[in-house]
């Protein structure tokens, strides 16, 4: 009868013990979860920015090409006209 009493303890203890242990990863899971939706949330705001800024780069390299452009054909018109004097 002792013996039943100290299996049985030592089950309960194992069992609440265990209990602990999934109570303490679940809690660690959830803090992981959360981590992980704060990263993509990070993220998606970065992707945001990234985009804002190619938009930009692209609008200035068109105008940087365009005005190349425009000073080319100035170069070759006072080219031509220096050649006409």
């Amino acid at each position: 009868m002792a013996k039943e009493k100290d299996t049985h303890g030592l089950l309960s203890e194992f069992i609440g013990f265990t209990k602990k242990q999934f109570e303490l990863q679940a809690r660690v899971l959830e803090k992981l979860q959360t981590d992980i939706r704060d990263i993509k949330t990070g993220q998606r705001n970065i992707e945001s920015d990234v985009l804002t800024i190619k938009e930009d780069v692209d609008a200035i390299a068109k105008t940087v090409s365009e005005d190349a452009l425009k000073v080319v054909s100035h170069e070759r018109r006072i080219t031509r006209l220096e050649r006409a004097r």
